[in-house]
């Protein structure tokens, strides 16, 4: 298998980087980053922007409203 990503890599490089970028994320471990507050508070927009502003691949970022119906609980079992 190995022989085949290397030689599928030479052809596709930027396909290469995402499946690198994917094998990374199910294979190490991840952390999560919960904003909490209103999405279109401008505080809450900022927080969101500035996270992304960085690369975090091993990152999910989760967002809990305040009045919202929860859902987020279903999702992650921490809140």
């Amino acid at each position: 298998m190995s022989h085949v990503i290397l030689t599928d890599g030479f052809k596709y490089p930027k396909g290469y980087a995402y499946f690198l970028i994917a094998m990374q994320f199910a294979l190490w471990p991840t952390r999560e980053i919960v904003v909490a507050g209103e999405y279109k508070d401008p505080q809450t927009v900022e927080i969101i922007q500035a996270i992304h502003a960085q690369f975090l691949i091993e990152t999910v970022i989760l967002l809990h409203e305040p009045m919202e119906n929860h859902l987020i609980e279903s999702i992650d079992p921490f809140f």
